[in-house]
């Protein structure tokens, strides 16, 4: 199972992250590019942390996995800035994928932006929302992420958990979409599994055409939508055939027969589950880590014996050249001593002349000072 979390998701999430609200930041780690936890110090509760893991997950989490001796420069940068500082507020920025820590310390006020979509991001500003530094920079038509510049949301749009119900119709009305649950997944971005569970608890088809929609079909969809947001976080895994295919925070119709965990807070169920999918996910990176030496050290080891075997028919090729000459001594030195005296005594053409049709010397090349002999 993949997962990562929907706006809707963000909304229960962050009502049990302000527990972490008043702790002290004790160290920053980052493994690898796009993993990193923040280790916090609570007064009366001890230490816990909190784990990002980019494009789409955050938790907090008992589990402190292994990071490498020497951090990232990023990660260096975050800890000159954030570690003593004392959390004051998470907050999700309306209904976006973006959760913002606001710290103060000793050098003021800091805020850690965690961008939960697309390739997700984590940005870090000061007082006025300055760009202090960023892991990823980018820019777009309306947007920029690089030191120095104010921090900026993605384009605004009207956010749902807000929405009075005549703009909440409004905004699904527009959304161009040919069926319900497409128009809810597009304007609440609520993911797919959201979409249908919002139909379902207003008792309406969710491939129903929105042209087809009856009076007040919209108003149960506003209904059941605001009645999810009220629900009480009650969390859970949920299995078919023993297998993990969701985890939720609150109870959906849409798993009623479907077996399930329960757990304290949304928090440690989605810890139980990256836990495992990232103890996976590291086994099959060292096992392609692995196999890329092999396959390198495989490559080495035929280059050696293609080396090898080469050298072996040299040896064998010169032990036989050497026995011939052995063999051949004497009418070989016979012919150097004669080649050494044409070339003192004969120009290059006469030289030609005379080697026509000799029986046993081929050639003289005197550039080379080498003798063609034909035994």
């Amino acid at each position: 199972m993949e997962k990562q979390l929907s706006s809707l998701d963000l909304y229960f999430l962050v009502k049990e992250l302000r527990q972490l609200q008043g702790s002290k930041v004790d160290k920053v780690y980052q493994i690898g590019h796009d993993d990193f936890y923040l280790s916090f110090y609570t007064p009366g509760s001890g230490k816990s942390l909190l784990y990002i893991s980019l494009p789409g997950m955050i938790m907090r989490t008992k589990r402190r996995f292994a990071s490498g001796e020497e951090p990232p420069a990023f990660c260096v940068f975050l800890r000159k800035h954030l570690a003593g500082t004392t959390l004051q507020s998470v907050v999700q920025e309306g209904s976006e994928r973006i959760l913002t820590f606001v710290f103060e310390g000793k050098k003021g006020v800091r805020s850690l932006h965690v961008e939960l979509f697309a390739k997700g991001n984590v940005v870090l500003t000061k007082e006025g929302d300055i760009i202090m530094g960023s892991l990823l920079s980018k820019r777009w038509s309306q947007r920029e992420i690089r030191g120095g510049v104010k921090y900026e949301l993605p384009a605004s749009r009207d956010n749902p958990f807000t929405l009075p119900e005549k703009d909440f119709v409004r905004l699904l009305e527009d959304s161009g979409k040919d069926s319900l649950v497409k128009a809810i997944v597009l304007t609440m971005g609520t993911g797919s599994t959201y979409g249908e569970e919002l139909c379902l608890r207003a008792g309406i088809v969710k491939d129903t055409p929105l042209t087809k929609l009856k009076t007040g079909d919209y108003a149960k969809v506003y209904a059941a939508f605001h009645g999810l947001l009220k629900d009480r976080t009650k969390p859970r895994a949920v299995f078919r055939e023993g297998v993990l295919i969701d985890i939720t925070p609150v109870k959906f119709k849409l798993y009623a027969d479907l077996e399930e965990k329960l757990y304290p807070d949304f928090l440690t169920a989605l810890a139980e589950h990256l836990s495992t999918v990232k103890a996976d996910e590291r086994l099959v990176q060292m096992n392609k880590e692995k196999d890329k030496v092999l396959a390198k050290m495989r490559k080495v080891i035929d280059l050696q014996q293609d080396n090898v075997g080469r050298l072996t028919a040299n040896i064998t090729e010169n032990e036989k050249k050497a026995r011939f000459i052995y063999e051949h001594y004497a009418e070989i030195n016979q012919i150097l001593e004669q080649t050494r005296k044409a070339v003192r005594e004969l120009d290059p053409k006469a030289i030609k002349k005379k080697l026509k049709g000799h029986r046993i010397l081929k050639d003289i090349n005197q550039k080379d000072k080498t003798v063609t002999v034909e035994l």
